[in-house]
């Protein structure tokens, strides 16, 4: 990484700790442009060549960050529970955002503690569903409806682990498997 690649990408992290720490202390409604752009001692114009808007910011960019290595082996995957490796996948894209340490968590605490926040953040992944489906379909050969069945299970893991990682102070992504039996103990027969 070159100097400037570094420069702008401890101004990113400046924004989103700034969003993160104001919507935290004064609610997601407060955090607004301006008082990020002053708590990260930038102007609203660089503001805006990082983020489209507060929102994204907060949460770390409008899409989930999602390593070619992460892809590369869920798709090599050959484990018999897609469905636990997808939710590995979205867990680890909710947790990638950024070096600031418990910057993941308090993005967990903003998320679990409003309902606009979480569905801008589901907003994201459905807006990729096409991509999910043809993820999973192509490490399953499932059709279409079967692996929108798997991306379905697996965000209902994602979200249920959130919940329980909250509550207890333990890691999502060691959250998700438990979360997944859960679910599948508590299906109808």
């Amino acid at each position: 990484m070159n100097l400037r690649e570094i420069k702008k990408e401890r101004t990113r992290e400046s924004i989103e700790v700034a969003a993160v720490s104001l919507a935290i202390d004064d609610g997601p409604e407060a955090a607004t442009v301006q008082r990020i752009c002053g708590m990260a001692d930038i102007s609203e114009r660089t503001f805006f060549n990082y983020f489209a808007s507060k929102d994204d910011a907060i949460l770390g960019g409008a899409d989930l960050h999602f390593t070619a290595d992460g892809i590369v082996a869920f798709l090599s995957g050959t484990g018999p529970d897609i469905v636990l490796d997808l939710a590995h996948l979205f867990a680890a894209g909710m947790d990638a955002h950024g070096a600031h340490p418990g910057l993941s968590d308090q993005r967990r605490t903003l998320l679990l503690s409003s309902r606009r926040l979480m569905a801008l953040r589901y907003e994201s992944l459905l807006d990729q569903w096409e991509h999910w489906e043809a993820l999973v379909a192509q490490r399953s050969g499932l059709g279409r409806d079967e692996a929108s069945a798997v991306v379905v299970g697996a965000l209902s893991a994602v979200h249920l682990a959130m919940i329980t990682a909250h509550r207890s102070g333990t890691d999502v992504a060691a959250s998700v498997a438990r979360s997944l039996e859960s679910l599948r103990s508590t299906r109808p027969e």
